[in-house]
């Protein structure tokens, strides 16, 4: 299997399982929306680009906080050997 289909396959799983989160903890997070997820060249980092619908403060904060819980969820959902470390940054 070729190396940009194991990156793209790790960028939808790691996609899916994020939202699927974020459906979950709509309550706690709010409602929002994932623009993009871009994992670095080395497949160690990924950064998620969140936007937050109808909410304002911290919860860009609070989801950095729950990074722990999230990678828990995601390894879950799906099998891999090596998770990336998330970021998650706030769409303008």
């Amino acid at each position: 299997m070729s190396s940009e289909i194991k990156r793209s396959q790790l960028t939808e799983c790691i996609s899916h399982s994020v939202a699927m989160y974020l459906s979950r903890n709509a309550d706690i997070l709010g409602s929002t929306s994932i623009l993009g997820v871009f994992l670095s060249d080395d497949m160690r980092e990924v950064k998620i680009l969140i936007k937050f619908l109808g909410t304002e403060g911290n919860s860009i904060e609070l989801l950095n906080s729950r990074k722990k819980d999230i990678s828990a969820f995601c390894n879950k959902n799906f099998s891999t050997k090596y998770l990336p470390r998330m970021k998650f940054i706030k769409a303008d």
